[in-house]
């Protein structure tokens, strides 16, 4: 009865320290990072379009970015939710939100086709979890061709499509994001 009793005892002071450890959120525990290579890989087109990759970082720490064997083209920064702020290779980068920004670099190769390779690898910084190299899916059927200029006057164009994105975002984009949020799928005429 005695050793049952002690069983029971040591039982419950085990569990009563994982579930103190579990429920009690210690400094430690909200300063945890995993720190890893993160390699963002795709394709873009030529000065159209920009991939944003959203990461968190929980203490500070030096950007260090790799350039894959195919990303002549293409360029990237880093940048705070508000782009108030941009970091660039070998920065101390503070705790906070972010987004590695991959864009076109057409100084770098004016001569490339519309559609550019990239590949980078972000290492060096204390994550709070890892980031989602992986890019939701757009599907775009109307306009059926890339419209960079409209003919003077005035001119319509009606983006068509669906995507898979948590959220979609619709309008001309700036500094600040387009207000207007619509849902997948859509049709919105600018």
């Amino acid at each position: 009865m005695v050793k049952q009793t002690v069983k029971i005892l040591i039982s419950l002071v085990f569990l009563s320290a994982l579930l103190f450890s579990y429920f009690v959120p210690t400094e430690e525990k909200a300063n945890a990072s995993v720190k890893a290579d993160v390699q963002f890989k795709g394709k873009i087109l030529r000065d159209v379009e920009t991939h944003y990759f959203k990461f968190t970082t929980v203490t500070e720490g030096t950007i260090d970015v790799t350039w894959g064997p195919d990303t002549l083209g293409s360029d990237f920064v880093i940048t705070d939710n508000n782009w108030s702020r941009i970091y660039w290779l070998g920065d101390v980068l503070p705790p906070g939100d972010y987004f590695f920004v991959v864009s076109t670099n057409p100084v770098e190769s004016p001569d490339d086709p519309s559609i550019v390779n990239y590949e980078f690898t972000l290492s060096g910084l204390p994550f709070k979890k890892l980031p989602d190299p992986t890019l939701p899916q757009l599907h775009v059927t109307s306009p059926q061709k890339n419209v960079n200029r409209l003919p003077a006057g005035d001119q319509a164009v009606t983006i068509e499509g669906s995507s898979n994105a948590k959220e979609v975002r619709f309008g001309i984009f700036g500094p600040d994001l387009p207000a207007q949020i619509i849902k997948s799928p859509f049709k919105q005429t600018l």
